[in-house]
């Protein structure tokens, strides 16, 4: 057994001593705790408040294979070993060992999260106990592994981290598809041409059936066998060779310098292709109708055939031809190649990775070239880039240290200085930590009603939270979602303001005006969904604010269906560009609505169905409001209090108004203005909108809020 690879004898070892532990996880968990013991560790954090009340077969796996240090990886692993009695040897190096973020390390919900279900623990265990006894040869069983897939791949907490835990309790049969080996498939010609008959949508970053994940693992395992992947002689080999080539992508990155070129190149027209470039991990450009360019034996057949074609001004296509013959011969793998759309707009940075290839399967676009991507956030250029389709911009080192600095690359060393640069769409930019606690030390909530909206949210999957001015609405809904998240300022939130103008362009994506004429854009929410699927595990929040004043059938289109707590994953069309999209099982809608906004219709009942309402009410009796109050030591402010409370008495009782109409606490919670400002800058206006048509009772309410202050 090569060293480099011994973990394999060690690994599957370990899982058939455990398997006898599925109807006994309580001893299993205090053989756990005692190697923990014997390396005077802490064990990891399985539940909300540190307690061990259950575990399944893969989390046990994950805690030596996620982010910890290599010595505490072999002190536990040794430990391991002389606990549960392992004769094969422990393993020093781990060459093509998958691991898990330590955010995520577990496979199941916590014991207070709705999203555990009651079985979810057990079908681990079961599709633990089935994977083994198929790898073992044991075909009989492939229909019950298929089936238990189907259950366990709904589970939260699961999702292609199932293929890393199948890989390490049979790593010579299961293949690993976390997103650095899907990356490397999609890089690799032959392998993309299988992928595409067993499970073509799986390098798009659809998760595949039970039966389409063993037919990949049988069809990895055959190539393997007869040779046909060049550099691999086994699977753990395979999945090495994919981790070595995505760390030699950061290093070329960072060597921008010397004889590789960079390529600034426009995926079809204003970068209208840019989004299935960034799914598929390559590049293109067009010129379709003149057929394979690597058969042209010259630049001058290629011009002429461009000619015959119509390309160019006055049949002259001398940037169309240069452009296709560079795209073929002078891009060269481990070049950079810079995405952008129009004349104003980076899309991204990438790394070649293959030579020219016809994609025929594609309507349009088929030239392209594979490429890892490593940034992937749109920039707006402010000077003007170059209009050719395809430019060498390796001779113009302004623009390239303008584009390089914008994305927090050190312009002479190529070394990345913004936190978060790298682009990976599963790496959170995140800011400080922030937990439920955090939440209900600032919120006028107790934890009962925290635990009512977080139960709903996650079983509906949609959520509008609606009440009167200043009741902490959008406040409430950027920290519940952090609190869940468990960042403050995390690239898992995004809140946007809809108005009367917002449209579905904006929304999911359009045609907008560019200096070139028009150009296809991207809308929000699709970009926040396609960040959300490369990051499948962990929950993502998208916040509405206003959600009432848009037209929310035309904004959300043919997502209406989609965003259903059961059509989730569903596939549908998109009206311009007719790509397949599904919104992902962890993006999480929450909508604020102002119940006292007169001017607009009542919600579309076709939205009112597919979220959960959640009334939300002054909070002036909350001890922690009370308590904010009394520490400001104004008397004015407390003066003020007692006013708006009999004023929501008399809102309340308004025929014409309601509780949808009460003052909310909120506007006494900005420690910048005075009991004065308040009454005249937000109390009076807002009165003045209510009572418009009853004078004598605004001026009646205007002027004992003015006496409250004096």
């Amino acid at each position: 057994m090569d060293k480099e690879f011994e973990w394999t004898e060690f690994y599957p070892e370990f899982a058939n001593a455990i398997r006898p532990y599925a109807k006994d996880r309580t001893t299993l968990i205090e053989h756990l705790k005692r190697c923990y013991e014997r390396i005077n560790a802490t064990f990891p954090k399985m539940d909300y408040d540190w307690k061990v009340r259950d575990i399944d077969p893969f989390t046990v796996f994950g805690l030596f294979n996620k982010g910890i240090s290599n010595d505490n990886r072999i002190k536990l692993i040794k430990a391991i070993k002389e606990e549960f009695g392992i004769k094969a040897k422990a393993p020093e190096l781990f060459n093509g060992i998958p691991v898990l973020n330590n955010m995520m390390a577990c496979f199941f919900a916590y014991s207070n999260d709705s999203r555990l279900g009651k079985n979810d623990i057990n079908n681990l265990w079961n599709i633990f106990e089935l994977a083994q006894k198929i790898a073992d040869g044991n075909k009989e069983l492939r229909k019950d592994f298929i089936d238990c897939w189907t259950k366990v791949i709904k589970q939260y907490g699961v999702r292609w981290n199932l293929t890393m835990g199948l890989y390490w309790i049979r790593p010579k049969f299961f293949v690993n598809l976390d997103s650095v080996n899907r990356e490397y498939i999609r890089r690799n010609g032959k392998l993309v041409e299988w992928f595409n008959v067993v499970a073509p949508h799986v390098l798009t970053g659809k998760m595949p059936s039970g039966e389409e994940y063993i037919a990949i693992c049988e069809t990895m395992s055959k190539a393997i066998d007869a040779k046909l992947i060049g550099g691999t002689n086994s699977l753990p080999e395979f999945s090495y060779n994919a981790w070595k080539e995505s760390q030699e992508d950061a290093e070329i990155l960072v060597s921008a310098k010397g004889n590789r070129r960079v390529w600034l190149c426009a995926p079809g027209h204003s970068g209208c292709a840019w989004s299935e470039c960034k799914e598929g991990g390559y590049i293109c450009i067009g010129w379709d109708d003149i057929g394979d360019l690597s058969k042209f034996p010259d630049r001058n057949a290629m011009h002429e055939r461009l000619a015959q074609a119509g390309y160019g001004d006055s049949s002259n296509p001398t940037n169309a031809s240069l452009a296709c013959w560079q795209f073929v011969h002078e891009i060269a793998p481990n070049d950079i190649v810079v995405a952008k759309a129009g004349l104003h707009k980076i899309l991204g940075i990438g790394i070649v990775k293959g030579a020219y290839s016809r994609a025929e399967g594609r309507e349009a676009y088929k030239n392209i070239r594979y490429c890892k991507w490593v940034v992937c956030d749109e920039k707006t250029y402010s000077d003007q880039l170059p209009m050719k389709t395809l430019t060498d911009i390796s001779r113009y080192p302004e623009l390239l240290h303008n584009i390089f600095t914008s994305y927090g690359f050190n312009p002479d060393t190529m070394e990345c200085t913004a936190k978060g640069a790298e682009g990976s769409g599963g790496v959170d930019e995140a800011g400080e930590e922030y937990s439920k606690q955090d939440f209900l030390s600032k919120a006028f909530m107790s934890a009962e009603e925290y635990e009512r909206i977080r139960r709903i949210l996650f079983a509906k999957k949609n959520i509008i939270l609606e009440g009167a001015p200043g009741v902490g609405k959008t406040f409430i809904a950027k920290r519940l979602a952090a609190s869940i998240v468990g960042f403050k300022d995390s690239s898992h939130v995004k809140l946007v303001q809809f108005h009367q103008n917002y449209s579905y362009e904006d929304f999911i994506g359009g045609f907008k005006p560019s200096s070139e004429g028009f150009e296809y854009r991207s809308g929000v929410f699709y970009d926040f969904c396609q960040l959300a699927k490369s990051d499948a595990p962990r929950p993502y929040f998208f916040i509405i604010d206003e959600i009432n004043r848009g037209n929310l059938s035309k904004i959300f289109g043919e997502l209406l269906m989609l965003i259903e707590a059961d059509k989730r994953n569903d596939d549908v069309q998109l009206a311009y560009t007719g790509q397949s999209f599904f919104v992902p099982e962890n993006v999480y809608i929450i909508g604020m609505m102002n119940t006292a906004d007169r001017s607009l219709a009542m919600i579309d009942y076709a939205l009112r169905r597919r979220f959960a309402f959640i009334s939300m009410r002054p909070k002036f009796n909350d001890e922690k409001f009370i308590t904010l109050i009394e520490a400001s030591h104004d008397p004015k402010i407390k003066s003020l209090v007692d006013c708006v409370l009999k004023l929501n008495d008399a809102i309340r009782e308004d025929s014409g108004l309601g509780e949808g109409f009460e003052i909310g606490h909120s506007y006494f919670c900005d420690c910048n203005l005075s009991a004065a400002d308040i009454v005249e800058f937000e109390l009076k206006p807002m009165l003045k909108e209510y009572w418009y048509d009853d004078p004598d009772k605004l001026n009646e309410w205007c002027k004992n809020l003015d006496n409250a202050v004096k």
